[in-house]
Order: structure tokens, then sequence, then C-alpha cells
């Protein structure tokens, strides 16, 4: 099984709003839901300060608002088709981590995951959308050494993604031999860190502050997955 993970460059702030609100349009939702979702995104501008000085004010024109509550949401709408002409391979996304998975037999099983794969960079350039290739990570599990060995994949700038022998996956570290050793010990080694600093910040040894600090920081590192 192999698994590549992709990276979008800036992804929030390159959702090109004319292709967003064409799909969105596509999904039905038209008149004023339409032009309110449009007035939401356009008409915005920025301005940075310098050593005190202001600059003029610059015309946002692509992006969604980061922090609100459409911001993802019209961000999953934007490649909600992303697999659209993908034939072989699983294609997963959550927000913009998106991550591309198939069956390997064989070295044509391979060719049908490169395939997909330019699939997915036709559909980033037809969205205005850009990879960020260098992130480009490839985990590979089984035990067919040769195959791992004959079958290799590129980016959109045909250089081959690197192999990982662990990846970290929505806060999970996966391994390719499917150990979660690495995963557990480094949640212990975060929840000693944290408990350190406890220590090191609070004099008091009282049971009901330090219990309380537990559970607001050490404790949630160790339950989270």
């Amino acid at each position: 099984m192999d698994v590549v993970y992709l990276d979008f460059s800036k992804a929030f702030d390159k959702v090109d709003h004319n292709i967003l609100l064409h799909k969105l349009k596509d999904l039905q939702i038209n008149g004023k839901t339409l032009q309110w979702i449009q007035n939401f995104l356009e008409d915005r501008s920025q301005r940075v300060v310098v050593n005190g000085r202001l600059s003029k004010p610059h015309p946002v024109i692509s992006g969604v608002p980061q922090g609100s509550v459409l911001g993802p949401l019209l961000f999953l709408v934007l490649i909600g088709d992303i697999d659209e002409h993908v034939l072989h391979s699983i294609v997963a996304s959550f927000a913009d981590d998106t991550r591309v998975t198939n069956g390997i037999k064989s070295d044509q099983d391979a060719a049908h995951l490169q395939n997909d794969l330019f699939q997915i960079y036709g559909w980033s350039q037809r969205n205005n959308m850009t990879f960020n290739s260098v992130k480009f990570e490839l985990m590979r599990y089984g035990k067919d050494d040769q195959l791992k060995e004959t079958s290799n994949y590129v980016t959109p700038e045909w250089e081959q993604i690197e192999t990982k022998e662990a990846i970290k996956d929505l806060g999970i570290t996966l391994q390719n031999n499917l150990s979660f050793k690495q995963h557990i010990t480094n949640i212990a080694e975060s929840a000693k860190r944290m408990s350190a600093w406890v220590f090191r910040t609070f004099y008091t040894r009282e049971r009901l502050p330090l219990m309380t600090l537990y559970k607001s920081l050490v404790r949630p590192l160790l339950e989270y997955a």
C-alpha cells in the first residue's frame, strides 16, 4: 500500500474567488445566498505597518478569511472535485491535508497511482492552486522490497517524492511497519515535557492546583489519539 501526502502552498490564501463562486452555482447555491457569500469574500483590503508607518490599502483578490466559520467550508467546496478524474486511487482530504492511496501488487498499480497524481496536478493548475512539492511525502506499507525499488513517484516538477519511514498524519505518527511505538513514545515525551514545565513554573505542590494543571495541560496530551 503506497500513500502519497500532498501539500498545498498557502492553501487558504490561494482560493480563486471566481472559480469558487462558479462551483457554488454548480451546487445550486444561487440568489441572495450566493450574493451574500460573494460580498463576504470580495472588496477586502489589507495594510502593513513597518516601523510605525502604515502602507496604502492593497486589494485582497484571493483567499478565504481565516478564523471564520465559512472559510474552511468554502475551501472544502473548492477542493470537493479534486478526485474527479482519479480512476484507481483513494483521495482523502481534511481541510488542506490531502493524501492519495493505492494498493500496489505490481508495477502497473504503481503506474496507476502516478497517473492519478498527474490528474490531481492538472486539477491544481485548472483551479489556480499551487502545490508545495518539496513537502510531498511517500509512505510505503508492505514487505515486497523489490517492488518498492522498481516503482517511484514524481512531483509536478518531475522530482522524486521522498520516502519516509514515519509520517505525522493529523497528529498520529504512522510507521511503515504498522507499529505505533514511535507515536506512543512521542506522546509520553510530550507529556513529560509539559509536566516538567508545570513543576518549573509553579512553586505550589498543593493537590488541587496541581490536579487542575494536570487535567488542563498534561492529560489532554495523553488522551488524544
